[in-house]
């Protein structure tokens, strides 16, 4: 977006796709899971572009892992600076390990369509798919037909690796992560939902 453009004007910036996200290949280390393959994916990044130390701009779920990050690598995170934190209580767990289910491919083209409306839902209620008045974002909703396709299109070929990365990343409460990646010395901001972190950055430097 504009605010990581404006950000990378400015600062050196890494935006690594996830093992079985975006273009990156499937787990590094399988048997690790999808958490500790994803952590140890970030400390190779790193190595391989000689990074000893970074600050982490995180929204939603990848603001969760990157408090699993800190946790685990304290030394390599300088600070994290974090927007909608979730903090689901046990009923909004158990509703979105429901919403984890298996995609099913099918000929007439429907799961498509349900790969639109999970990321257009996205940008109009928290989580995406609890549609009543207390899941509404109420800031601007980003619509653009083309940046909603484009993430679409990445959700499709995460398809399975996101729903497992978020199933074990649910085993984690904010808070308990907050706290964790605190614990160990790591400098935390948090900020609303929506809230353009690297914009934010950009005018801060």
């Amino acid at each position: 977006g504009e605010g990581l453009a404006a950000l990378a004007a400015r600062h050196a910036v890494l935006a690594p796709d996830l093992p079985g996200h975006g273009e990156s290949d499937p787990l590094v280390h399988p048997a690790l899971g999808r958490t500790a393959s994803g952590i140890a994916a970030v400390l190779a990044v790193l190595d391989a572009f000689a990074v000893p130390r970074v600050r982490i701009l995180a929204t939603g779920w990848g603001a969760t892992f990157a408090l699993a990050l800190a946790a685990a690598a304290p030394a390599r995170v300088a600070s994290l600076a974090l927007a909608g934190l979730p903090r689901p209580d046990a009923a909004e767990r158990d509703a979105w390990r429901a919403s984890f289910a298996p995609e099913t491919v099918e000929w007439h083209g429907g799961h498509l369509l349900r790969y639109w409306h999970t990321v257009r839902d996205g940008r109009l209620y928290a989580p995406y798919f609890r549609h009543d008045r207390a899941a509404i974002r109420w800031e601007e909703p980003d619509l653009d037909e083309r940046r909603l396709q484009r993430d679409a299109l990445e959700l499709m070929k995460a398809a399975g690796h996101w729903q497992e990365l978020h199933a074990e990343l649910l085993g984690t409460t904010g808070d308990d992560a907050l706290a964790a990646a605190r614990a160990r010395g790591v400098a935390v901001a948090e900020f609303p939902a929506g809230t353009d972190l690297a914009a934010l950055a950009a005018g801060a430097a």
